[in-house]
């Protein structure tokens, strides 16, 4: 699905959420969708250099993390668009915020554990996209456990085949990965 499907295409409020645990800092994204030009892109990877993530919108706009070394831990980012202003919270806490004016296009589409062809290396867990900017309470909700809004319907995904799990609960059963290996080698996405 693109930007538009997704209801946060060009200039709309929208909020990103995940778990991530990563293995190594390798440039690869958490997830990414739009256009490489400035302010057409919408991705939150990690980078080279251990500890720094950063908040990628195309071309030479995003800005970076720092000081975040997470190897094997999880750590909860939110990505918050207000409509003018990028926030980047991270285990509830504001770390990074920005002016930046989107318009995030729809070349790619939203993909997770991507940034053109680096590849995540670590865990993702429980990624939800919001088509409106949450409050930072809303985002200590959503790390508890909460869905942010009254009307939260969670996507059916073959990535979560055992529903429901225990509460707090993040990993992925052999269940779960047999289902994804076999996407993925259908699909043929490996390196």
């Amino acid at each position: 699905a693109d930007a538009v499907d997704l209801g946060i295409a060009g200039r709309s409020a929208r909020t990103i959420t995940s778990w991530v645990a990563v293995r190594s800092f390798n440039s690869g994204a958490v997830y990414e969708m739009g256009s490489t030009g400035d302010g057409e892109e919408f991705a939150f990877r990690a980078r080279s250099s251990i500890g720094q993530w950063r908040a990628q919108y195309g071309g030479n706009v995003y800005h970076t993390i720092t000081g975040f070394d997470t190897r094997g831990d999880w750590a909860h980012f939110a990505q918050v668009y207000t409509g003018g202003h990028s926030y980047v919270y991270v285990n509830g806490v504001l770390e990074s915020s920005m002016a930046v004016r989107l318009d995030t296009g729809t070349d790619k589409d939203f993909r997770i554990g991507r940034w053109n062809n680096d590849y995540f290396d670590g865990l993702i867990d429980e990624v939800r996209i919001y088509d409106k900017a949450l409050t930072e309470a809303e985002i200590a909700g959503v790390m508890a456990g909460g869905t942010a809004i009254a009307d939260y319907h969670p996507v059916a995904s073959p990535m979560n085949l055992t529903d429901p799990e225990a509460a707090g609960s993040r990993g992925v059963n052999f269940a779960d990965f047999a289902v994804f290996m076999n996407e993925w080698a259908e699909e043929q996405l490996w390196p």
